[in-house]
């Protein structure tokens, strides 16, 4: 019966696109990715549809053909296509596009790759008051991305986010205040920040709540615990001020964002805190230059083992990396064996727990910034790495014995070609079990938050390496969490024919 209705809807909606109906084109070509991906009729029927409605500037049939393209990578000038109706929708100041352009000038993907470019796209987005490209935004300034670094600007976006409600910026203003990254140190500050964290159950921050609780006076408990509730206090009334303002949630355009802004910093200036003011000059300015836990700071590859060649790199995520990876994964974490149109389908016959994959249209500077530390790592361009995923072991799950090079019958007609290294990191650590085993070399490497593995999964000829061979123990008590990914010999971002003619 579905079915049949579905046709129906197919049919009709055909003949109201081919009368020039944009809001048609955009739910058939809808409907038509759902029923088939890249290489089918349907998919081609669902781009040609949408192509026509976005040149006739609709937004929406510009932004869902640019999110589209951004995906296919095998498909030829995906890439600028996807790149060309981003902008289109940009130049609206539309902050979902905004960012997505952003993303593609840190990636080079459809332009020329430049950091400045992509950190004044996504400084245009977070000016609209979206609390999670206000994160973006410091997380870039902190960073120096596409700029010098400035840890003073950083801490005011992350408090504006916060402002707004963002648990991501009271977890990393938290680690702020407690190291003194761009303010000044203030453990009372920094515990009132984990606490509005973990009020929206963001990763890690009940632990570092607690880990404070142990070292502050009974006067900062209560400092924090009053400043914590003076926070969500201000926080849960702000719609009213909206409200209040003639300000809507359907509110759009610059002078509806003037009005928000202006709000925002009304309502939060009222807590009267120097110590949390969105003005840096109103904060405390004893500042200090230390980085972790809130920037990472790995050191050298150091061999682990040589057959295989297995290296280690303690710290290579800082604390807010790693939080934010999980948050960004845990909603969408589901069983290997429903994973489809996976690089590492195969898993489901050996991996028992839960993953997911951060695919294009999740990628934010975090994930991008994190690339670029793995290409270096393993001195292999960032374009060679697969999307990132993140895999979640609790009691008893294991990743029973396998490689991770392709054998010829899956590395015939590959995208990528082979998988020369795969990189794994702690996001989190068991407390007892869990370990990596190279069962080849009778070695296993047990897990630490931040700690990252490199192995090479061919010997240095570009031949498979058997002793590669590798399984994760059961763990035993608490939970795993490994961000993963593996580096191949070719570009993943080039269409199929042309890496084809590169071999």
């Amino acid at each position: 019966m579905n079915d049949a209705r579905n046709n129906f809807d197919i049919d009709s909606l055909r003949v109201a696109s081919e009368h020039g109906d944009c809001d048609a084109s955009v739910r058939l070509g809808q409907l038509l990715l759902q029923r088939g991906g890249f290489g089918s009729s349907e998919f081609d029927e669902a781009i040609t549809r949408l192509e026509q409605a976005a040149g006739m500037d609709h937004t929406e049939a510009q932004l869902l053909l640019a999110n589209v393209l951004a995906q296919v990578h095998a498909l030829p000038d995906a890439d600028a296509r996807a790149a060309h109706w981003y902008d289109a929708v940009a130049q609206k100041n539309h902050p979902e596009a905004l960012a997505r352009l952003g993303d593609m000038y840190l990636t080079g993907r459809g332009v020329a790759a430049d950091d400045a470019q992509a950190l004044a796209r996504i400084e245009r987005a977070a000016r609209q008051c979206y609390p999670q490209l206000q994160c973006d935004l410091a997380y870039m300034l902190d960073h120096g991305i596409g700029c010098n670094a400035d840890p003073v600007a950083a801490t005011s976006w992350f408090l504006r986010a916060l402002a707004q409600g963002s648990h991501q910026a009271a977890f990393a203003l938290g680690l702020r205040y407690y190291c003194g990254r761009g303010v000044g140190r203030d453990a009372a500050v920094a515990q009132a920040m984990f606490e509005c964290a973990a009020g929206g159950d963001f990763p890690d921050a009940c632990v570092w709540r607690d880990r404070l609780d142990e070292i502050t006076s009974s006067n900062e408990k209560c400092d924090a615990g009053l400043l914590a509730q003076r926070i969500r206090d201000q926080v849960r009334s702000l719609p009213h001020q909206f409200a209040a303002a003639g300000i809507s949630e359907l509110d759009s355009g610059e002078s509806a964002t003037q009005k928000m802004t202006a709000v925002i910093e009304r309502h939060w200036s009222a807590l009267d805190d120097r110590r949390i003011s969105l003005d840096p000059g109103h904060r405390s300015a004893r500042a200090k230059a230390t980085g972790w836990p809130v920037i990472a700071a790995p050191g050298l590859p150091q061999l682990e083992i040589w057959q295989p060649r297995v290296f280690r790199i303690p710290h290579f995520l800082s604390e807010y990396e790693r939080a934010h990876v999980i948050a960004l994964s845990a909603p969408r974490m589901a069983a290997a064996a429903d994973f489809s149109r996976d690089a590492a389908e195969f898993e489901k016959d050996f991996f028992t727990g839960t993953a997911a994959r951060l695919g294009a249209h999740m990628c934010d500077p975090v994930i991008r910034n994190i690339e670029r530390r793995i290409a270096v790592a393993a001195m292999l361009p960032a374009r060679h790495i697969e999307p990132l995923s993140v895999l979640r072991y609790q009691d008893d799950d294991v990743y029973e014995a396998h490689v991770d090079y392709l054998t010829p019958d899956r590395l015939e007609g590959a995208h990528g070609g082979q998988r020369l290294v795969t990189f794994i990191c702690y996001l989190r650590a068991p407390r007892e079990g869990g370990e990596t085993e190279y069962l080849n070399a009778e070695h296993a490497v047990a897990g630490e938050p931040g700690l990252a593995l490199l192995h090479y999964n061919c010997l240095p000829d570009g031949q498979p390496d058997e002793m590669s061979l590798h399984a994760s123990r059961p763990v035993i008590a608490g939970e795993k969490w490994l961000l993963r990914t593996a580096i191949h010999s070719q570009s993943l971002y080039e269409p199929i024919a042309a890496a084809r003619d590169a071999t």
